[in-house]
């Protein structure tokens, strides 16, 4: 929770709706502006001579207002008999830009980092106003912010959407350029398919009428992360990407979807994403099992792309495994058919021969079989609500950047058609001793004993 430390109090208006105090917010001196009736408060730079601007200003008008907006309160200015209304978020970044208030009166003065909102804060120091121009980061449909990883100031992009029920938000890396356009309507509007749980993006390259592309937002990703280097030192390098996008996406990569490796579709960052063929009888990305979320105690796996596409994977057994430590493996897959088929040799979907279910069950009690030769055939589940998934994404970045570091040395190869089994992942015994393991399924869960996993027959 973000927090201010009062200090000493500057200005009390007439009836006390008004009170500004010398503060300290996020380690660093500023001043306060609070609404009393509220408990709305506005933090701005600790500049004196703004703080008496702004006095002045209100003695002029008697008091300050506080509305209610749809993503929180704003303070603005009661008119005076030569002053219009106008928000405390205009007039202090005019005062830090040296500009009249008829000069920022239609622009777009937006906030980098709004999150205290739902503290009832409002950040307006300079560092964080910034005139968007025609940029929209924020509208009734959906929300694109910047948020900064901690240990390493990295910034990534945060999506979010109104109509989204289960409230997860998409990220992906940030750039100046793609932040631009993600928030400029002119460019690309951002929407959410509910039927599908994801995020699509209509990217204009044309006019507003005719020249669309509707598609998916990793897709749209991904093909900016693989070619808008070349546009990136271009005059006008947005508007050329935008106007070229049509074609990447129609001609260059007809066919193709972007997958997320690790089946988590809110997921956009690069290494999270890889292209897949969608025109095959078999399409490996509809083949990929949700796996990595399907892991119960006492398994758990990530994945990442490396350089040259190929896809890193840890896989672990936590808990009593080999006189009581964890036991990690890693491998790597050059392709996608090589990843799909470590997939498939894991959930024994090449194996279902060789299984037996023990028991599966729901929360709704509805039970489920393994078909011989088939997939898992599943009644009902309850849809799990997840409010919010940073804590996720950072979970993820740390074993990314984990496997972008290790000595390639201590990756095995896996390679689709080798006639892999269960047995070649080299875990512990209980796997391919029969002791039953547990794949969860939402919320089923399937208990599957592994049977006379010596190979393939």
């Amino acid at each position: 929770m973000l927090k201010i430390e009062y200090n000493e109090k500057v200005f009390e208006s007439e009836h006390g709706k008004n009170i500004i105090y010398d503060a300290v917010y996020c380690g660093a001196p500023c001043f306060a502006v609070v609404h009393v009736p509220t408990g709305h408060t506005e933090i701005i730079d600790h500049n004196e001579s703004i703080v008496r601007a702004i006095i002045g200003r209100i003695n002029r008008s008697k008091a300050m207002a506080c509305d209610k907006k749809a993503k929180g309160y704003i303070l603005k200015f009661y008119p005076s008999k030569t002053e219009r209304w106008i928000t405390l978020r205009y007039y202090v970044y005019a005062k830090y830009n040296n500009l009249r208030l008829n000069q920022v009166r239609g622009k777009n003065i937006c906030t980098y980092d709004d999150r205290a909102v739902k503290e009832n804060i409002l950040d307006l120091r300079s560092s964080n106003l910034y005139n968007a121009g025609d940029i929209r980061p924020h509208t009734k449909a959906r929300d694109v912010q910047i948020i900064e990883r901690s240990e390493s100031g990295e910034k990534y992009i945060a999506i979010s959407f109104s109509n989204r029920e289960n409230g997860k938000v998409e990220y992906t890396e940030y750039s100046p350029q793609l932040y631009e356009m993600l928030s400029r309507p002119a460019y690309c509007n951002i929407e959410y398919n509910p039927r599908k749980d994801r995020a699509t993006v209509v990217v204009h390259h044309a006019n507003r009428k005719n020249g669309y592309v509707l598609d998916n937002l990793a897709k749209f990703i991904l093909i900016y992360n693989l070619h808008f280097e070349q546009y990136k030192n271009m005059r006008g390098g947005v508007k050329r990407f935008i106007r070229d996008y049509y074609y990447l996406s129609r001609e260059k990569y007809r066919g193709k979807e972007a997958a997320h490796i690790n089946a988590c579709k809110w997921n956009n960052c690069i290494n999270n994403l890889m292209f897949m063929d969608s025109t095959e009888e078999n399409n490996p990305n509809t083949e990929m099992r949700d796996y990595i979320k399907w892991f119960s105690a006492p398994y758990e796996a990530y994945t990442t792309t490396d350089d040259s596409g190929g896809v890193l994977i840890e896989f672990a057994r936590i808990g009593q495994a080999q006189g009581g430590n964890p036991v990690t493996r890693f491998y790597r897959c050059a392709t996608p058919e090589d990843y799909t088929d470590w997939q498939k040799v894991f959930l024994g979907k090449l194996l279902t021969e060789k299984l037996q279910v023990a028991t599966f069950a729901t929360k709704d009690g509805i039970g489920q079989a393994l078909t011989p030769g088939g997939m898992i055939k599943a009644g009902a589940v309850n849809k799990e609500t997840v409010k919010r998934n940073e804590p996720d994404l950072w979970l993820w970045l740390e074993h990314r950047d984990k496997l972008l570091t290790m000595d390639g040395s201590a990756f095995c190869p896996w390679r689709a058609g080798a006639g892999r089994t269960i047995k070649d992942l080299h875990m512990p015994d209980d796997i391919i001793t029969g002791k039953a393991f547990v794949v969860p399924l939402g919320s089923a869960y399937a208990i599957v004993t592994p049977i006379n996993l010596s190979g393939r027959e």
